[in-house]
């Protein structure tokens, strides 16, 4: 990575952002400062917390590579843009306040952009469980490798859940967000934004180890999520975006696209099914079903795709009024499984 600037900006910005998270400062950042890289700053992004978060956030002020931006809350996009505004790395990279990272994380990508040549690192990543407020530690992995792919073929590990569809666990330079802004007024922004910030590169440098932990807490299971029609509206929008963009530039990864469609159809009809009536709602919620049901033969087919979600597509075609119901008692009792 020898485009480091020579004055004192430092080489990557970690851009971290936080909305009522006060419970999670503490253990995320204490995470995102204990890396093995030392070339980097990180920019806190309050979103117009109303808890304590930023009281939290001005605790870790005293860090000479923190820095706080406080904004009123607009929404995700608006805030991960105000970050890369306000970012002086030549590179950046994204976590979400109430997740952790791995001690290598940086290294492990700065050093796989820089041996590859690539356009963009991206990391693989695991699900970490709270228990008593706390993320369950981690054997984070100390082996470094990658693969260095084309787009075609980080395309293929994307559709089929190796990696995830946000920019967290990515380290790509700042332009290119700059160039390519977070849809501001959307949910889901990173499945609309998947064609122009991550197909839009050539090269990619795969680090096929766990850097990222997603974190799972038992109230985000046991209490369903409730979503307003326009939001169901934007997830619908943000699918058909999704095929459209892979159609454009992987058009040899139909049977990933596919899955992936029917993936997030299963999801977009959960949170539709929970307000039943509204006219936006059930469009999409008949849209939903109606495209796993046209797929069932292939998604039952495709060796690729997990036997947990070759169940869920199988549920959801026979029994689609139960299947909001069945899910979450199985995710229940995964989560019970996971914790041990």
């Amino acid at each position: 990575m020898s485009e480091a600037s020579t004055t004192n900006d430092p080489l990557i910005s970690v851009l971290v952002l936080f909305h009522n998270l006060e419970d999670c400062v503490e253990y995320c950042l204490d995470t995102v400062l204990a890396q093995s890289h030392d070339d980097f700053e990180v920019l806190c992004v309050d979103d117009g917390s109303t808890d304590g978060t930023h009281a939290k956030l001005e605790t870790f002020a005293s860090d000479p590579r923190v820095r706080l931006l406080r904004l009123d809350n607009r929404g995700v996009s608006c805030a991960r843009n105000a970050a890369v505004e306000h970012a002086r790395g030549t590179y950046v990279t994204f976590v979400d306040g109430d997740d952790v990272i791995s001690p290598r994380y940086l290294e492990f990508l700065a050093r796989a952009l820089e041996e590859s040549g690539a356009e963009q690192a991206v990391g693989g990543f695991c699900s970490v469980l709270v228990q008593d407020g706390e993320p369950q530690s981690q054997d984070w992995s100390d082996d470094f490798s990658y693969e260095k792919l084309d787009r075609e073929q980080m395309a293929h590990r994307f559709l089929y859940g190796d990696t995830i569809i946000s920019p967290c666990c990515h380290l790509a330079k700042r332009q290119l967000y700059l160039d390519n802004p977070f849809p501001e007024g959307k949910v889901y922004e990173d499945t609309l934004t998947f064609e122009s910030q991550v197909l839009s590169c050539d090269s990619f440098a795969f680090v096929d180890r766990s850097l990222y932990g997603y974190v799972k807490r038992w109230e985000s299971i046991t209490k369903p999520s409730i979503a307003s029609a326009g939001q169901i509206a934007n997830f619908g929008e943000a699918i058909t975006a999704l095929g459209e963009g892979v159609h454009r530039q992987v058009p040899m990864q139909e049977d990933g696209l596919v899955y992936r469609t029917a993936l997030e159809y299963s999801r977009l009809y959960r949170l539709a099914y929970r307000i039943r009536g509204d006219e936006t709602a059930d469009f999409w919620r008949e849209k939903a079903l109606s495209y796993v049901k046209e797929h069932i033969g292939e998604l039952r087919a495709n060796r690729g795709i997990p036997k947990s979600d070759k169940l869920r597509f199988t549920v959801l075609c026979m029994l689609p009024s139960r299947f909001d119901q069945i899910f979450s008692r199985y995710e229940s009792a995964a989560f019970k499984r996971e914790a041990g």
